[in-house]
């Protein structure tokens, strides 16, 4: 299932459609000067700040221009139709502190998959790049950005300030994950595009799967790393078990490099959950591996979830139960909503969350002796 939500437009935003409404209707019309700054300020009843912010993007969408110390001036139809005309027809998917190799992660590589389909449906062309790049400083900007050599962006793995910037220059569209407006309150920022797969209501079927196989004591294990897809299931692990009454104790928690490391951790406790949940499937895998070279079995010893589904997953000895998250589904959504951003700068932003499904296969088992096998 996909949920889509249009967030509530930015008052400047308001400003900036009534301003290219007057430029289309000939209201306003080439070589014609904008109301002062304070004048729009007391005829919209919106703050100097906001009005500037609709000035500039203006000005950087060629619509108007300035000249120093005489005013603002709309730039005519004629020009914004040229610029628009000069477009490169490429998006860059860019992920943020990551290494080159990130690209082949499965799960990514689906992402792309699907973006790559929507892209080359448009006419567009994916380009994808990790940032940034060596010598270059990590509070910078992509050059192919600054310089505009694509028409937009989907960015992976970036913060709020980041998005902001860059979507000042040209549009963006968060992919994976989504930003709250703390971190506490738990709700989207209405103004950030973005598409993420519903962690929290995947992790919630994960939890009532294994309540009804008689776990009440699991452990979740993590990646260290900057991404924050881990931190988002973690924080739908928490939650899930809270409402479900589960016990999700701080010791049952482990962030490591590795599955097998994190593992490795876990079982120096004497107090040890009955079911893990790791925070992907790559994770899972590798502490199944530790479990099975160090003369313990899944899921005898322990059950054992993973989370998106990688092809490996079938393969695996046992095959390991996980949730399906529908990544390809996730990449052309991205690219979709990317390139309607790009069409029309003035559409409202939108969030889209993206379903999964539980995938049950060999690694867990009931602890009620009745549903044993």
């Amino acid at each position: 299932m996909v949920l889509v939500q249009r967030g509530r437009k930015p008052i400047y935003h308001r400003l900036k459609e009534t301003i290219i409404r007057e430029i289309k209707n000939q209201t306003l019309k080439e070589g014609d000067a904008i109301l002062s700054e304070r004048l729009l300020t007391e005829k919209f009843s919106i703050s100097r700040i906001s009005v500037r912010k609709a000035l500039k993007e203006l000005i950087n969408e060629n619509c108007l221009y300035t000249i120093p110390g005489k005013g603002t001036y709309v730039r005519g139809l004629q020009a914004k139709g040229e610029r628009l005309a000069a477009k490169t027809h490429n998006i860059a998917y860019i992920f943020w502190n990551a290494e080159q190799s990130v690209v082949s992660i499965p799960y990514f590589a689906h992402i792309i998959a699907g973006a790559e389909k929507e892209c080359g449906r448009a006419n567009y062309h994916l380009l994808i790049s990790t940032f940034p790049k060596e010598n270059e400083p990590a509070d910078s900007l992509p050059t192919l950005i600054q310089q505009r050599k694509v028409d937009g962006v989907l960015l992976e793995g970036v913060d709020l300030p980041t998005y902001r910037r860059v979507n000042e220059i040209i549009p963006a569209v968060i992919l994976s994950n989504f930003l709250y407006s703390s971190e506490e309150a738990g709700e989207p920022i209405d103004d950030v595009d973005y598409v993420a797969s519903n962690n929290a209501v995947a992790m919630l079927s994960i939890l009532r799967y294994l309540k009804r196989l008689r776990h009440h004591k699991i452990g979740f294990l993590f990646q260290t790393g900057r991404h924050s897809t881990f931190a988002e299931r973690l924080q739908g692990f928490l939650l899930a078990a809270k409402k479900l009454g589960l016990s999700a104790k701080r010791d049952w928690i482990v962030k490591a490099p590795t599955g097998a490391e994190a593992m490795q951790q876990l079982l120096v406790q004497k107090n040890r959950p009955t079911a893990i949940v790791a925070g992907n499937d790559t994770f899972a895998l590798d502490a199944m591996d530790y479990c099975q070279r160090n003369g313990m079995s899944i899921p005898e010893d322990f059950s054992l979830i993973g989370f998106d589904d990688i092809d490996s997953t079938a393969w695996s000895r046992p095959s390991l139960t996980t949730v399906r998250v529908l990544t390809e589904e996730m990449g052309k959504c991205a690219a979709k909503r990317l390139i309607e951003k790009i069409e029309d700068p003035t559409s409202p932003p939108t969030h889209i969350l993206i379903g999964s499904s539980m995938v049950e296969r060999e690694s867990c088992r009931s602890l009620n002796p009745r549903l044993c096998p």
